[in-house]
C-alpha cells in the first residue's frame, strides 16, 4: 500500500492511499512504461509513485480533496469521479467518440458481467493522445483525519460508473464513446 499526505487548510490531515491491489492492477493498463504506445497507458508516468511525484497532478488532487471534502463534510463516506485537464500530453485514451466511427467498425463486447460497450475493431483508427486524466476516489472519515482511497486512474474522459444506469446497460450508447482494447495502438508521439 502506498500512502501519501497532505493537509486541508484546517489542518486536517488527508491520506490518499492506494491500495497493493490498485497499484498491481493499475500497472498492468495504465502504468506500463512510458514508451508503451497503447491505449489506457501514461506517457507521462511510468508508476504511481512518479503520478504523484509530480507537482501539477499533486496540486490537482489537492484541489479535488479539498472540495470534494468541503461539499461532503457532513458525510462519513462518498465516492466522487473528476476528470481533469493537464497541460501537457499525459497518455493514450482508453476511449473515444462513438461518433467517429461506423456500426460496422465497432463491436460489442462485455465490459464487465452486467454492461456491454463497444470497442475499435481497426487497428488503423490509433487511440489518440489526451491531456485529461481521471480519477476515482472513496473518501472515508475517522475522527481526526479523511482517507481518500484511490480506486483508479487513466488517461482520458471520465465514462462514469461501469454499471447499469436507468436500464441502460450499454456503456457506449449512456456516454457516447466508443473503447478500445488494452494493446490498441496509439497515436505516434512527435514533441
Amino acid at each position: 500500500m502506498r500512502t501519501f499526505i497532505c493537509r486541508m487548510p484546517d489542518k486536517t490531515p488527508v491520506y490518499i492511499v492506494m491500495t497493493s491491489e490498485v497499484e498491481t492492477r493499475l500497472n498492468g493498463t495504465c502504468f506500463r512504461g512510458r514508451s508503451y504506445a497503447k491505449a489506457g497507458n501514461f506517457l507521462r508516468y511510468g508508476c504511481y509513485k512518479d503520478f504523484m511525484d509530480d507537482m501539477e497532478i499533486s496540486v490537482q488532487l489537492l484541489r479535488i480533496c479539498w472540495t470534494a471534502i468541503q461539499g461532503e463534510a457532513e458525510k462519513k463516506q462518498f465516492v466522487l469521479r473528476k476528470s481533469f485537464d493537464l497541460r501537457d500530453y499525459v497518455g493514450w485514451s482508453t476511449t473515444t467518440d462513438l461518433e467517429l466511427f461506423k456500426p460496422d467498425e465497432l463491436e460489442t463486447f462485455p465490459l464487465n458481467k452486467s454492461v456491454t460497450a463497444r470497442r475499435v475493431i481497426s487497428r488503423d483508427n490509433e487511440a489518440p493522445l489526451t491531456k485529461t486524466i481521471t480519477v476515482a476516489i472513496t473518501f472515508r472519515k475517522s475522527d481526526e483525519a479523511w482517507y481518500a482511497y484511490i480506486a483508479t486512474i487513466y488517461p482520458g474522459k471520465d465514462v462514469g460508473e461501469l454499471k447499469a444506469v436507468d436500464g441502460c446497460t450499454d456503456i457506449s450508447d449512456r456516454e457516447r464513446r466508443a473503447f478500445f482494447d488494452w494493446n490498441h495502438p496509439g497515436e505516434p508521439v512527435h514533441f
